[in-house]
């Protein structure tokens, strides 16, 4: 490796941004670094403008009027910003337009789905909801197959660490076998008539035995079905593991030893061999057609991704030595922000950039690595940083604190240290920090606790989860109790302390589904929420102003009509329906075959809204589809109408938030029209609207601004921070990523990381949990996880789970609330016991 790269190690809330501003500022200023000769990346757009206009205001603060005017000769962005500049530069070498058309990241979502239905034979699809059915491999709540979000991932996974299409299918044949060679062998028994047979006998004795108790009547109502699904070849592995566990009632548990020996041996089943390793088999052989059909669904249109992008720049790199010797010539400077989050595909290109620098700069905390699920290896970013170590790359790390008030950065230190020591081999100083604010002058703790309960029990005695719903309650209760207690916290922009309100408290959960359902109990006690996330399409607001535009562009669309009238809200439900009913019994007299489509316009019903959108409609025949959105949500007063619906100022700000991000969506359809080379069309902005939704794509405005309580995930918190954080979901197990979808693993566990081939020595790893919702138990299950597979993935959600909570942790300036669910483990957060004595504590 190169000795001109340096890491800097920079804890939460240590000033990572200043510093980073302060590195390219000295050396723009001491000339040891051109404008044009500077690359720096961020991980976001918002921060590379944000770094971009603090270096251009420190040098005109500083009287460097040319270097400021000079700054956008630079290559300040996003990865794949800095790319395009590269190969736009460099596009005669690269083989590309010179006008790089990039897609939308939703558009590049939409178009590999499209790439995959056109993959995926019907053939192919029924096999695998067949195997799937079997296999559990369905969404436990909305019973969805799971295998679409499955190619996907592997796509990204494929894509993200370079491997070939023909790499990754050998793959597929050792995930399948590497998991098998952990089951007993096949048995060359007719295992299926074997239970079968037990079920057969059990239901003979139990009914000469005359036990009629409700429990073993359920008992032989699942087995009769399990007998019924099995003749039949739908009978899923899961109840096979049901049936070696479930039992009757004790009159009856003689009766069924047949069927617990039968059913128990389904890890010798061969067809539960022979489901494994085709499901694995399929799952990597759509995605590898997927790949390739998505390739040339881009090049038809001449459009590339992000991922291409970085694949291209690279390729430039490795295939062109002028290329490199002209870089080398004029780079003088790479910066490398949020190192930790970068992608195995992203540091080998940083690598390369590095051989063309006179000077690197990396900056990151590997503590706060919590991408994974986004193609991030903070395993490999360990390495990397391990091996800077040892060769004196790494710089002394930032070890102030500015953002947490002296208890919270103490307690911090002392539950974190030691942990990170242990999984990532950081000494102290690469952990603690040194506060740098001053304690409260007013009596008032930095940690509190609020204790919550279900004050329920299982048959066997132990206490059940609390549920979300009287969580939500508990929380509200003790956000109202602490804002009742006229809480300080200081407020940044006043530079004084001021009472907490709504806005300064942060609720932070594991999932979106958890959020969504807090948020939700959240609001159902009255509360203001913001929270951003998928499911825009689907808020009454959106639901108004989509209809809006379906009426103004189709007077015969008599839900739209209904759905303006139902939401707008002068008139209760009874009221419109009856109105309804009333106009089509009369329209149908006079002409049978009318849909009632003047609904709202005629004398005896004049709806103003449904007036003002026909009036409206003049306009249909010029504009575009952003500005007839526009057109509808005037002609429909959809900002008004929202306003009026309340029930607070915050409720409407974050209404009128989600009509913007709406309006939003029309423009970024337009865009991706206009890149796709394709018209813009209404109908295709409808039908790209269904698209979204179904994807998850749809994300609702998050105002940062509304006078409400945040609620959001622990992922998506990182890089923010608030006066008052309350973490959630602390009692969650640790659970092994083994099952965890795909994986990336070392071909050889024993070879370390090279510079030179950083991609080197890494495979992927795809093992589908057979079992559905079957997962305490298994025998099979605790030797797989006792493999060496098994405790490497284990350590592996060990040290995600670190990294999350130091996530969580650091994200409170003032007050951290941590909800502590009585009688039940608390992972990781046992160390509190240990290192800090707790102060006063709530009990809600």
């Amino acid at each position: 490796m190169r000795n001109n790269i340096t890491f800097i190690g920079a804890g939460a809330g240590s000033g990572k941004t200043f510093r980073v501003t302060q590195e390219i500022q000295n050396r723009l200023i001491s000339n040891t670094c051109r404008p044009s000769g500077l690359i720096a990346t961020t991980f976001t757009i918002k921060a590379a403008n944000e770094l971009s206009e603090k270096i251009r205001q420190n040098l005109y603060a500083t009287g460097k009027y040319d270097l400021a005017e000079r700054l956008s000769e630079a290559a300040i962005g996003t990865v794949d910003k800095v790319c395009k500049h590269v190969l736009s530069r460099f596009a005669f070498e690269a083989g590309v337009s010179p006008e790089i058309e990039v897609l939308a990241e939703e558009d590049a979502n939409l178009l590999f789905i499209q790439a995959v239905e056109s993959a995926s034979s019907n053939v192919d699809t029924g096999r695998l909801q067949i195997l799937g059915d079997r296999l559990g491999q369905k969404n436990t709540q909305t019973r969805d197959y799971t295998w679409k979000k499955t190619v996907h991932s592997l796509a990204n996974r494929i894509r993200e660490n370079n491997f070939t299409e023909t790499s990754a299918l050998k793959m597929a044949e050792r995930c399948s076998s590497e998991l098998l060679s952990h089951f007993a062998s096949p048995s060359k028994d007719d295992l299926d008539a074997q239970l079968n047979e037990a079920i057969r006998c059990a239901l003979e004795r139990i009914n000469k035995n005359g036990d009629d108790s409700v429990g073993t009547k359920e008992y032989c109502r699942f087995i009769e079905q399990c007998c019924r699904d099995l003749n039949n070849g739908h009978l899923p592995w899961s109840d096979w593991v049901k049936l070696a566990k479930k039992k009757p009632t004790k009159k009856s548990e003689d009766c069924i030893l047949g069927v617990v020996e039968a059913a128990g041996r389904y890890e010798m089943h061969p067809r539960l061999h022979s489901d494994i390793q085709q499901y694995i088999e399929l799952i990597f052989q759509i995605t590898t057609r997927s790949l390739s059909a998505y390739q040339d669904l881009k090049g038809e249109r001449g459009l590339m991704d992000f991922t291409d992008l970085e694949q291209k720049t690279l390729l430039l790199f490795e295939t062109n030595s002028e290329v490199i010797t002209t870089l080398a010539s004029d780079l003088d400077l790479l910066v490398v922000d949020e190192f930790q989050d970068t992608s195995p595909l992203q540091l080998t290109l940083f690598l390369k950039l590095a051989q063309c620098a006179k000077e690197v700069i990396w900056v990151g905390d590997v503590k706060q690595a919590i991408y994974g699920f986004r193609g991030t290896s903070p395993e490999l970013a360990d390495a990397v940083v391990f091996e800077l170590r040892k060769h004196g790359g790494v710089a002394e790390p930032l070890d102030k604190s500015y953002r947490s008030v002296p208890d919270l950065v103490n307690l911090t230190n002392a539950i974190f240290a030691e942990p990170f020591r242990q999984s990532l081999q950081l000494i102290p100083k690469e952990v603690c920090l040194a506060p740098t604010r001053k304690p409260f002058e007013l009596a008032q703790p930095a940690l509190e606790f609020f204790h919550v309960s279900s004050g329920k029990t299982t048959k066997d005695g132990r206490a059940k989860r609390i549920e979300n719903k009287p969580l939500a309650q508990a929380i509200a209760s003790g956000i109202s109790n602490l804002l009742a207690e006229d809480y300080q916290v200081y407020d940044k922009k006043a530079d004084q302390y001021r009472a907490a309100q709504f806005s300064d408290v942060a609720v932070l959960c594991r999932t979106n589904d958890d959020a969504g359902r807090i948020a939700e109990a959240l609001m159902q006690q009255g509360y203001t929420v913001s929270m951003a996330g998928g499911g825009l399409l689907q808020t009454p607001e959106a639901l108004f102003a989509m209809a809006c535009f379906k009426r103004l562009l189709d007077p015969s669309d008599t839900l739209a009509t209904a759905e303006i009238i139902a939401l707008e809200g002068k008139m209760t439900p009874e009221e419109w329906l009856e109105n309804r009913l009333d106009y089509m019994e009369k329209v149908r007299v006079e002409n049978p075959d009318s849909r009632g489509a003047q609904w709202g316009l005629e004398t005896d019903f004049i709806h103003p809204v449904i007036v003002s959108l026909e009036r409206a409609r003049t306009a249909l025949d010029t504009a575009s589809v952003c500005e007839l959105f526009d057109v509808a949500m005037i002609a429909g007063n959809v900002f008004q109408t929202v306003t009026r619906w309340g029930p607070s100022q915050s409720r409407v700000t974050q209404r009128r938030a989600n009509l913007e991000a709406l309006r939003g969506l029309a423009a970024k359809y337009e865009e991706g029209c206009a890149t796709n080379h394709r018209p813009a069309t209404v109908t295709g902005f409808l039908f790209w609207c269904d698209d979204l939704a179904v994807g998850e794509l749809d994300e609702k405005a998050g105002d940062e601004n509304a006078d409400a309580i945040h609620v959001l995930t622990y992922h998506k918190a990182k890089g923010l921070e608030w006066p008052i954080v309350i973490c959630t979901d602390l009692t969650n197990e640790l659970k092994s990523r083994l099952w965890d979808g795909v994986n990336i693993l070392k071909e050889d566990a024993m070879k370390g990381f090279s510079f030179a081939e950083p991609l080197a020595n890494r495979r992927l790893s795809f093992w589908p949990w057979p079992f559905g919702p079957q997962e305490n138990g298994i025998p099979l299950a605790d030797k797989i996880e006792q493999s060496i597979i098994g405790k490497e993935a284990l350590r592996s959600a060990e040290a995600e789970e670190l990294r999350l909570l130091y996530v969580g942790f650091t994200r409170a300036r003032d007050l951290l609330i941590l909800v502590m669910e009585k009688d039940q483990p608390h992972p990781w957060l046992d160390l509190l016991k240990q290192n800090w004595l707790c102060p006063d504590q709530k009990q809600l």
